[in-house]
């Protein structure tokens, strides 16, 4: 597949996937690269930026607080491909963007999630969202910008999500979904 080829099947696997995500009713995706790349892009502690696919907020029910920032990041992939290598970095650059947030002193418990359409590394599939996975992507990193405590919070920050297309047909539409978020925000009874 050419360049172009590339690029609309991940502006497509963006908007299937903030249209499954929504229609779960537990996540709000407000932007995504293709609207604003501004809006998507964080700072790192390395002083890169990374400009992740989608920026939205994950609607918690766990007691913790009601909304926490979400950065996603797509692959629209048919097979495993590069997902492994690209996964590492992805690790890094999660790691990097909370910790440029704690030196910046404005942790906000931002969330991270990967979503493909093709599932990768197998062998340590379990361990992928792990402090073990997260150390091991790290060890390219400078030593001053390594902080433990934030390498054993981040894996209950991070996502790991494969969806099919049989999930995306489970989708409520937006109709739906329009009047049960209409009804809610009004308080009314369902």
């Amino acid at each position: 597949m050419g360049a172009e080829g590339a690029h609309i099947k991940g502006r497509e696997g963006v908007f299937m996937a903030k249209s499954w995500l929504e229609s779960t009713t537990r996540f709000q995706i407000h932007f995504t690269v293709y609207d604003s790349e501004a809006q998507v892009t964080l700072p790192l502690a390395d002083g890169r930026t990374k400009a992740f696919d989608m920026r939205g907020l994950h609607i918690q029910d766990d007691g913790r607080t009601n909304r926490c920032p979400l950065y996603v990041e797509v692959k629209n992939c048919d097979t495993e491909g590069g997902q492994g290598q690209q996964y590492e970095q992805y690790l890094r650059d999660c790691y990097l963007a909370a910790a440029k947030q704690r030196q910046d002193g404005v942790d906000q418990e931002t969330e991270f999630m990967w979503l493909t359409w093709h599932p990768f590394s197998l062998g340590k599939w379990s361990r992928l969202c792990t402090e073990e996975e997260l150390r091991s992507a790290l060890t390219s990193l400078d030593e001053a910008l390594v902080d433990e405590d934030l390498i054993r919070a981040l894996p209950a920050r991070l996502w790991l999500v494969v969806l099919s297309r049989r999930q995306q047909e489970m989708t409520m539409g937006d109709r739906l979904l329009g009047e049960i978020r209409r009804i809610l925000t009004a308080g009314e009874a369902l």
